[in-house]
């Protein structure tokens, strides 16, 4: 190529830069006004369009409230766990074995098959009325039977208070029979004797003697039986409780207690506390301890022992 024609390439490819500036900056696009239709177009394009979009997004939105969308969207959760107890009621209705969903966790209201004795009925109404009033839980036994406040002792003692006076009949029994209870000689019979003979351990030993001893097995429970608790955790203490005729889910029949820990009476799961002593008193039983002891049908809590 001749050297004329090289540099005339050179000299063209320099100019270019400079015509590009020309054509963008010139007349033809250039322009202030043609700038300014260009920014007034791309703002009007931007906005046709976020007024699409936002009247696309309200019609969708409609569409899903008048079709009731958004229920099912906030109560999603409730959808599932309606979905997940449905079959575990099925399933324990059918007699399923446990290892499925869990059941719900509030109690089962299934009443336990009990006997028609009065003594159970009248322990299983003692208890009712503890729980529909509150009772406070108390550690130590209350003189008055009526009062809002109790311990374990007072339940069973209120329990059994029109068919046989265990205020009265358990100092007795320890006075007569004083080496079951630990003792060298007979204790005085005085009120504060009484009132020291009120306690778990007593109520065990007294029940051993004459109540029908039972092993605490979930399936010898009965509604107004008498147990001695010993809770899991915390102060193990004895706590007299009477079984309630209202199972778990699990088919266990609660227990109507007056756990100080608790504050009030509480109908709990048995799950919570071991079983030191499961007794049954019927009428049979009841008789045999006014025979022994020379106790009248209801004792005043005045008269001598």
């Amino acid at each position: 190529m001749p050297d004329a024609a090289i540099g005339a390439a050179i000299d063209a490819s320099k100019a270019i830069p400079s015509i590009m500036r020309y054509i963008a900056t010139g007349p033809v696009l250039g322009s202030k006004k043609r700038r300014d239709m260009r920014r007034l177009t791309t703002l009007l394009l931007l906005a046709v369009v976020a007024v699409g979009a936002a009247w696309l997004s309200l019609r969708v939105v409609a569409q899903d409230l008048a079709a009731g969308k958004h229920i099912h969207a906030n109560h999603a959760d409730d959808a599932k766990a309606k979905g997940t107890q449905a079959p575990v009621a099925a399933g324990l209705a059918a007699g399923l074995q446990p290892g499925g969903p869990a059941a719900v966790a509030a109690p089962a209201r299934l009443a336990v098959a009990i006997a028609a004795d009065p003594v159970a009925q009248a322990l299983l109404a003692a208890g009712r009325d503890h729980l529909a009033r509150k009772v406070s839980a108390s550690s130590l036994p209350v003189d008055d039977s009526r009062a809002n406040k109790g311990s374990g002792i007072d339940l069973v003692d209120r329990g059994l208070e029109r068919i046989l006076s265990l205020r009265q009949a358990l100092p007795r029994h320890r006075a007569r029979a004083p080496q079951l209870y630990g003792l060298r000689d007979k204790p005085t019979l005085t009120g504060d004797e009484r009132r020291r003979a009120l306690t778990a351990e007593n109520l065990q030993i007294f029940l051993t003697t004459y109540a029908q001893v039972l092993d605490g097995a979930r399936d010898n429970l009965e509604g107004g039986d008498i147990v001695l608790l010993q809770r899991k955790r915390g102060a193990k203490r004895l706590l007299p409780a009477v079984v309630s005729d209202v199972v778990d889910n699990d088919g266990v029949p609660m227990v109507i207690t007056m756990d100080p820990v608790d504050r009030v009476a509480r109908e709990q799961v048995l799950s919570t506390y071991n079983v030191e002593g499961h007794y049954r008193l019927r009428l049979a039983e009841i008789e045999r301890i006014r025979h022994d002891l020379e106790l009248s049908a209801v004792q005043p809590l005045g008269t001598a022992l």
